[in-house]
């Protein structure tokens, strides 16, 4: 299962050491060119030799992350479905370890549909990180070569949703990305009122800003203020109520903090008042809910809900990538509530759009099925 998230876990960041150079290029700066080694679907120029503005919808992506990370490795098949969703997108990722390290890693993810790319000297990833610490690591540019936003690389799928949407504000975001660069400076140093200055900058600009949330919640369950965390997420929700991500980041903060985990009907019922239905976000909340709350019985009870509102949404329009994971979901919990059958046949739902959309991702959907296949058939062998 693989949800479009911007993060429902606790940090997908990984803090390393690395050599400065002068300043990172961020918003509102001309793009590189890359000088690299590309190893599959390359080259690729991220600066174009004339500007057309025929193509200002067309959009180059540079995603760096590191060879030895698990978030890197994670990060791949939610690359490979932005790719698929957005064509007007041509994206590069690149890895700055060594060539025996970076081949090893990216052939664990064959046949990718971006450019992978060795980034042998360096000098890339020096101009686009410079002394930045956070990995895997994202960069849109557009039509005129310019970058239009910088940001961690589990962020980028909202981006380009807003960007195909037409709601994306660069000018925002160029006040947003140096503000989260202090941020990430005063959280590695642990300077705590400068960083909580830092933080609401970022949320008076973006309530819902999903960066800002997860490095100041970091700092403050890391440093046993809880309470102090669960407040600054109520105060975003009243701030921003229709965000689908603050209500995740809530769900995933409670199963976490287990004292708030009596909260899940009152989150999930703000949630369904004010988030209208879609596959892609009630499929992600009903993941979560199943995943995170196992043996809760309101989790279930609420996913239960959020299956049944993804279901009367499908009625009369052609199902998509979102609705692969929603007939995910709805096995998951038929399987939970003793409906094996209705599991086995739910799954082969969403297998069957996995084959069409995503087709990497179709094996791991036929292993559930072979598993809801095998529990039906010893639930119905008779007992000795």
């Amino acid at each position: 299962m693989k949800w479009p998230v911007w993060m429902v876990s606790t940090l997908m960041l990984a803090l390393v050491a690395w050599p400065r150079s002068a300043v990172a290029l961020r918003t509102g700066d001309d793009a590189a060119e890359l000088k690299v080694d590309f190893l599959s679907n390359g080259p690729v120029s991220l600066v174009p030799a004339k500007v057309d503005a025929n193509r200002e919808n067309q959009l180059k992506v540079l995603v760096i992350l590191r060879a030895d990370s698990a978030v890197g490795a994670g990060l791949l098949p939610s690359l490979y479905d932005l790719q698929y969703r957005f064509p007007n997108v041509e994206m590069v990722v690149l890895c700055p370890d060594t060539e025996e390290a970076t081949k090893a890693f990216f052939a664990t993810f064959p046949n990718p549909n971006f450019a992978t790319a060795l980034d042998r000297t360096r000098q890339t990833t020096a101009q686009y990180m410079a002394g930045s610490a956070i990995f895997p690591k994202a960069f849109v540019i557009d039509y005129r070569g310019r970058i239009i936003w910088d940001g961690e690389a589990v962020d980028l799928g909202e981006m380009l949703e807003s960007f195909a949407a037409g709601t994306y504000d660069e000018s925002r975001q160029r006040k947003i990305s140096p503000a989260l660069e202090e941020l990430q400076s005063r959280m590695r140093s642990g300077e705590d009122r400068m960083a909580e200055y830092a933080v609401q900058r970022v949320l008076e600009l973006d309530p819902a800003n999903a960066a800002a949330l997860r490095m100041r919640l970091f700092m403050l369950e890391n440093t046993d203020r809880a309470e102090q965390a669960w407040q600054l997420l109520e105060r975003q929700l009243k701030a921003a109520p229709k965000e689908r991500k603050l209500y995740l980041m809530q769900l995933d903060f409670a199963s976490r903090q287990r004292r708030y985990g009596e909260r899940i009907p009152e989150i999930v019922a703000a949630y369904m008042k004010n988030v209208p239905s879609d596959p892609a976000g009630d499929g992600a909340v009903g993941w979560l809910l199943l995943t995170r709350y196992p043996f809760d019985a309101a989790a279930l009870r609420d996913a239960g809900l959020l299956v049944e509102r993804i279901a009367a949404g499908r009625q009369g329009r052609a199902e998509t990538l979102a609705d692969a994971d929603a007939w995910n979901l709805a096995a998951l919990y038929a399987a939970r509530i003793g409906q094996l059958d209705r599991a086995l046949e739910c799954q082969r739902r969403g297998t069957a759009l996995l084959e069409k959309f995503a087709p990497h991702r179709a094996s791991a959907s036929k292993a559930f099925e072979e598993y809801y296949a095998a529990a039906g058939k010893a639930g119905r062998e008779k007992k000795p």
